[in-house]
């Protein structure tokens, strides 16, 4: 446990590190300084999600919503809360993604969205070309 007045310091670092949205940093030193009294992790991470989930809706309405660059941001949020929840998970054995429903329900989302982009981009890539389409001669003419 810290002196009074280092935790308070700590308290101070932690607000700042998630007002500026360094979340695994903060949580880091959440947990490093046992600081989840002040900071419950289930809070702290619905803090997070709803901040990124705001943050991304406001800037999904200021750029021009392209596919290629929703996927992007998908999977890059999807890595940012498989981290946090790794992260969390190794050093409180206690914590799963269920003791925070939203991170869960985030996290499974990005899941199905992602997969779902993945696997159209896969299905259009392994279809069978048409026969216009193809280079090389049909192999049923060369037999001939």
């Amino acid at each position: 446990m810290l002196p009074a007045l280092h935790e308070e310091a700590a308290r101070c670092v932690v607000a700042d590190m998630l007002n500026r949205g360094s979340y695994r940093e903060a949580i880091g030193v959440i947990l490093a300084f046992d600081l989840q009294e002040a900071f419950p992790l289930d809070g702290v991470l619905s803090y997070i999600v709803d901040k990124v989930v705001r943050n991304r809706k406001e800037q999904e309405s200021e750029v021009e919503c392209d596919l290629a660059g929703s996927k992007n941001r998908d999977e890059e949020e999807l890595l940012l809360w498989r981290s946090i929840s790794r992260y969390v998970q190794e050093r409180k054995p206690s914590f799963s993604e269920m003791s925070c429903p939203s991170l869960a329900e985030r996290i499974k989302l990005l899941e199905e969205r992602v997969g779902k982009a993945n696997q159209a981009f896969v299905s259009e890539e392994s279809r069978e070309p048409s026969f216009s389409e193809r280079r090389e001669p049909n192999q049923a003419f060369l037999m001939i």
